[in-house]
């Protein structure tokens, strides 16, 4: 009974644990520099290890007063964003740990429970084992944290869920969600790039290579009726001079 209870409360983390053989039993992201921070600065902290991972350059100090706000996800997201970097969505355990597999560290929201009012904690998760069913976070003054699969399903489950992978542009994520968010912005960006098409360029492409004016038409008159026309031919040889003596002595009007 136990074991059922504990199942539909944590359907992630039962998930997991029924099929895991795509994943491998350990991972852990490395090349991660960990920053010690105060609870306030939770935000802040996970926005700029993420951005140190990725090749851009952060720290706590600089991004603290620009994610204060009451939007934290969006300004998140928008700040990566401003240090050329794309944040994809990571909305379950499965994809968290496919992300972690990968080589990708997972910024995630937590509420831990037993808090009269809600208080989020950020936090970056960094590596999991199946074996122990545990993820390794950085987060507050401590560096890889362990957090039971079910803990963090439930602290997880109050922040509705809510994570992001941070990556270069060109680099894809590898989880489903993440990876079809990553394939959207590719194609907004080459639509963006391609080049803009007008009503006059419409127009040019429209427009024949070579267009004749029926005014550039010399009008012919026609024959009249009864009448028969023989081409005119030109005179060569001694009718070219008798033509030529002709035409000097014939009388002036």
């Amino acid at each position: 009974m136990g074991l059922l209870a504990s199942c539909a409360d944590y359907p992630q983390t039962a998930a997991i644990l029924a099929k895991s053989a795509d994943l491998p039993h350990q991972a852990q992201v490395s090349n991660v520099r960990f920053l010690p921070h105060v609870e306030e600065q939770g935000a802040p902290a996970a926005l700029a290890m993420a951005l140190n991972w990725s090749g851009a350059s952060s720290e706590v100090a600089t991004l603290a007063p620009k994610l204060k706000g009451g939007k934290l996800q969006a300004e998140i997201i928008d700040e990566a964003r401003q240090h050329g970097r794309s944040a994809y969505p990571v909305t379950d355990l499965r994809a968290v740990l496919q992300e972690v597999a990968a080589g990708h560290p997972v910024l995630v929201r937590q509420e831990p429970s037993g808090r009269p009012t809600p208080v989020w904690r950020y936090a970056l998760v960094v590596g999991y084992d199946l074996d122990s069913k545990m993820l390794l976070a950085h987060s507050g003054r401590l560096e890889q944290v362990k957090l039971p699969f079910q803990v963090f399903e439930g602290n997880w489950q109050r922040a509705d869920n809510w994570g992001v992978v941070v990556m270069a542009p060109s680099q894809p994520p590898a989880s489903a969600v993440a990876l079809a968010a990553y394939r959207s912005n590719r194609v907004t960006a080459l639509a963006q790039a391609a080049p803009a098409v007008t009503p006059s360029t419409r127009v040019a492409a429209a427009k024949p290579v070579a267009a004749t004016r029926m005014a550039d038409v010399a009008p012919t008159k026609p024959p009249e009726a009864g009448s028969q026309q023989t081409p005119k031919l030109a005179a060569s040889g001694p009718d070219q001079a008798k033509q030529g003596q002709a035409a000097k002595t014939a009388p002036r009007s």
